[in-house]
């Protein structure tokens, strides 16, 4: 098409030429509603007629054409095909009782489908007729004449007005993944039916061509246009989505194909797991399908080498693979990157290298210029490619300078430098350059709106995950009950300057070039793919703040210089709500690679990521919770309360550690009848170390009793010798040589080792642990076996020895030692303190310590009951004049509103489930 342009790159734009883009700054939302479709291509439809020329820019309006053609009709299928109610996911799981199923489907969804009867029955009327303008895109993208096309699309367009109804117009296209994430253009899905003509002998057979939505929606009419180019008289096609299930329309339309004895072609973008071929191929067979009869061209992929579904192929369906090494882009760039220099060359072997990495990896290549080297980078298809454009020139300064885009392939100038890596650069002055970079996005790369917030239903996206990690505070059970209204809620946090964000604030991805910092990859981490469609720039600044690990003041700066040069002084009320949300997808990222590559040489980077979100989230929600708490202490009180995390202040239900508004509560109690709270729990002195300064806390014991952290005096202190220590560094690399098995990398005093078996992280086998104590001679430890992982640690050390030990070190001055904790771990503890509590989720352990009345056991459990404690301690205590209240800075109503419920005794959830509408 344009392999000369690729050929001969030039290093400066072609200012006019490259006007043509200027006119698509619409594009940087790809999440068009059916109104915003049928606008575009009425105004593509105009340009085409007034500049259909030969050249570039001809070829990209008929691929514009067909874009707009078919999403258009993927929109009105999904909107005809959409269900109040949709249970296919449980019929799959309860496949048995599918009839039933189905039929309670069928009644809850009668009310809808009497309601929208005539709407939806003028809607497909239009959708049947516009079946042919898409036949006509595709034609007139293979070479067709753009008479019939433009003719049938200005009549039927101006006939959409009263044939679509509110609901439908307002419905959002799909993203095609293929098209925007994937690398792969309408070529491809040419050379993809060429593989399949072996298969399909008879011309003048049936063949009925099925696409899955969404990337079907775009490939099974071009692969029809295709065959009927090269002479098959009898080929229609179809979309579906079979995770939904086949609608009643589908289902006859593919079974009056089989009664003809017609042949079924499948196409689909990439393949991951096969799930959704597996679907499609079971409802074919249920409509009467024979395997042999059944064929699917896909395109393959590098991070999917040798893909297949074998137990199909046995079967006998046919599967036609597209090798990626064939792709339309990648054959354009092999053959204008013929010669190279060594060092080119070697730039390029890295590129290729991270193809593997995951579908999320486009496409790249180095080439060499007369005046210096240029990267080649995959950007999209048709109009689905322009945001990178445009984002480029909005970025100037920030981002390599763009030279031209064509064929979906962005041409920039290269940035030859060093990327960064976290603790590089000063972080006070790197955050002021993050904030104004994100700044930069949001004034010139706004979006009129969150298209996502008020499209519930559109597809999976940022608000559907939060929502769901939030709902998870009221239990597996309840929190489907509870997703729509916190969904609801949420529409509260939509950003007011709504913006293509960059997606992906990683270190690696900026680069030093000549005393400057570049951002490489700034265009494709936004929309469609894996993404989650999020448009407010608090997701970028959340990222940044994890990914650059940057510390209070600099993330206080980020924020400053971020909201001076935005105005958008409601931003810290996003923030923790996207660093959360941040967190859980990159810790389900790690969770996803650890099981998919699990002996991948990356395997250690995802393990610290796991490691790393959950401490990041844990710390920061700490941080918000703690501003109820005043100043910092600046002495050690005369009482001590040593107090367990996990369990008694911490609970996981967020999906990371964190306590509730009565752990807060406690804490105060603590604080305003003069206890010195004393953490003393099994996790990593870092956690003690923010914790204390989350929660304004004099000190607290890490890793099983093996180092105290001293928060007044700003020092920890080893409750470990010498011998131990040397011994751990041994045995650290002892255990790093076992298979499979992964090391907590913040344990510094301790050795915290585990396995991760289906998503779930599990402890080594006794006797394996034995094994390697006794290889490496180390005497001086032993170990703790718990559900989860596997405590190495000093003899002798432990919760009780350190209460002690933390005793004498404060000068054995305490007129009173209190101790709470519920598992057995604790139980040493609990002896040693003058007072103990257990919240009434203590463990057996622990529960017979309170039979012996050597603890008391609480009434509540959890949060609730370390309340119930810090309450009876308080009562107890010789009494305190109370001081004066400290002001106190409002925590994040919704976050706040949501964890009281763990909180609150059975009727009061009961009666909070009734109400199902509301928090």
């Amino acid at each position: 098409m344009a392999t000369g342009t690729v050929q001969t790159i030039a290093p400066a734009p072609a200012a006019a030429k490259e006007r043509f883009f200027e006119a698509y700054h619409w594009c940087l939302n790809p999440m068009l509603s059916l109104r915003d479709l049928l606008q575009h291509l009425g105004e593509e439809v105009e340009l085409y007629r007034a500049n259909s020329v030969a050249g570039w820019q001809a070829e990209e309006r008929r691929i514009n054409l067909y874009l707009f053609a078919c999403a258009i009709a993927c929109t009105i299928d999904d909107h005809l095909a959409a269900r109040p109610w949709n249970v296919s996911a449980l019929a799959r799981r309860f496949p048995s009782a599918r009839t039933a199923i189905r039929a309670a489907e069928s009644v809850l969804n009668t009310p809808h489908a009497w309601r929208s009867h005539s709407e939806a029955a003028r809607a497909a009327g239009w959708r049947h007729q516009w079946a042919g303008c898409v036949d006509a895109a595709c034609e007139l993208l293979l070479g067709g004449d753009d008479t019939q096309f433009c003719e049938q699309a200005s009549r039927l367009l101006a006939a959409a007005a009263s044939a679509l109804g509110e609901s439908a117009q307002r419905q959002r296209m799909r993203i095609p993944e293929a098209f925007r994430c994937q690398d792969l253009t309408h070529q491809d899905v040419c050379a993809m039916v060429r593989l399949c003509l072996p298969a399909l002998p008879e011309k003048d057979r049936p063949i009925i061509i099925v696409g899955p939505r969404t990337a079907g929606a775009y490939f099974a009419p071009l692969a029809a246009a295709r065959l009927r180019a090269l002479g098959y008289t009898r080929v229609t096609w179809l979309t579906v989505r079979p995770k939904n299930g086949l609608t009643r329309t589908e289902s006859h339309a593919i079974s009056r194909a089989i009664s003809a004895h017609a042949q079924l072609l499948i196409v689909d973008d990439h393949p991951n797991s096969g799930h959704t071929l597996r679907l499609l191929l079971t409802a074919l067979r249920g409509l009467g399908a024979a395997s042999p009869d059944m064929l699917a061209a896909l395109p393959g992929h590098p991070c999917i080498p040798g893909w297949s579904i074998a137990d199909e192929s046995a079967r006998g369906v046919r599967i036609f693979m597209l090798p990626p090494e064939d792709r339309y882009k990648v054959r354009l760039l092999d053959t204008a990157g013929a010669v190279e220099s060594d060092a080119t060359a070697a730039l390029n072997r890295e590129l290729a290298a991270h193809d593997a990495d995951g579908f999320q990896v486009r496409l790249k290549r180095v080439f060499e210029s007369p005046t210096g080297r240029v990267m080649a980078k995959s950007a999209g298809w048709g109009w689905l490619g322009y945001h990178a454009w445009l984002a480029g020139n909005a970025l100037e300064g920030f981002v390599p300078r763009p030279l031209r885009l064509r064929d979906g392939i962005l041409f920039s100038e290269y940035a030859d430098g060093v990327p960064l890596t976290a603790g590089d650069e000063d972080p006070v002055r790197l955050a002021g350059l993050l904030g104004s970079y994100v700044a930069r996005r949001v004034n010139s790369l706004g979006l009129s709106e969150d298209p996502a917030s008020s499209s519930p239903g559109y597809r999976w996206c940022g608000w559907d995950d939060l929502a769901a990690t939030l709902s998870r505070v009221y239990g597996p059970y309840l929190e489907p009950l509870k997703k729509r209204a916190i969904r609801r809620r949420l529409r509260r946090f939509v950003a007011p300057n709504p913006t293509l964000v960059d997606g992906r604030m990683k270190p690696a991805d900026w680069v030093r070039c000549r005393r400057k910092l570049i951002k490489t990859d700034f265009e494709h981490h936004n929309f469609g793919g894996g993404e989650l469609d999020i448009v407010d720039p608090a997701w970028d600044l959340a990222s940044a703040i994890f990914e650059f690990r940057l510390p209070p003041d600099a993330e206080q700066h980020l924020l400053k210089s971020y909201v001076a040069e935005t105005a958008d002084t409601g931003v810290e009320d996003r923030l923790l709500l996207y660093k959360i949300l941040y967190c859980m997808s990159a810790l389900r990222a790690a969770k996803y690679w650890l099981a998919r590559k699990p002996n991948d040489e990356r395997r250690q980077d995802w393990n610290r990521q796991f490691i790393a979100t959950r401490s990041f989230a844990a710390f920061h929600v700490a941080r918000d919770g703690g501003r109820k708490l005043g100043a910092a202490p600046v002495a050690w009180e005369r009482r001590l309360c040593f107090l367990d995390l996990d369990g008694v202040l911490d609970w996981g239900l967020l999906g990371f550690p964190h306590t509730t508004p009565c752990g807060i509560e406690a804490l105060r109690l603590f604080r305003q009848n003069r206890f010195s709270v004393v953490l003393n729990t099994a996790r990593s002195l870092e956690h003690v170390r923010e914790y204390c300064r989350a929660y304004r806390l004099p000190g607290g014991v890490a890793e099983l009793g093996s180092v105290f952290w001293d928060a007044i005096r700003q020092r920890d202190v080893p409750l470990i010798d010498a011998q131990a220590t040397a011994q751990m560094e041994i045995l650290r690399e002892e255990i790093q040589k076992l298979p499979g098995v992964f090391i907590d990398p913040e344990n510094r005093y301790s050795i915290r080792a585990y396995r991760f078996q289906d998503g779930y992280m599990r402890p080594l086998q006794t006797a394996e642990i034995e094994t390697v104590l006794e290889r490496g001679g180390c005497h001086r430890l032993t170990f703790i076996q718990s559900p989860a992982d596997t405590y190495v640690v000093q003899k002798g050390t432990g919760k009780g020895p350190a209460l002690a030990s933390v005793g004498a070190y404060l000068g054995g001055s305490a007129e009173l030692v209190a101790a709470i904790g519920d598992s057995r771990l604790d139980v040493d503890m609990l002896r040693a303190a003058d007072v103990a509590y257990a919240p009434a989720n203590a463990s057996r352990e622990v529960r017979e310590l309170v039979a012996r009345g050597e603890c008391r056991r609480t009434r509540r459990t959890l949060q609730a009951g370390l309340l119930e404690a810090a309450r009876e301690l308080c009562r107890a205590a010789q009494p305190v004049p109370e001081p004066r209240p400290e002001p106190m800075l409002e925590r994040m109503p919704l976050l706040d509103e949501l964890l009281q419920f763990p909180d609150r005794r059975l009727a009061e959830r009961i009666f909070s489930t009734l109400r199902w509408w509301r928090l």
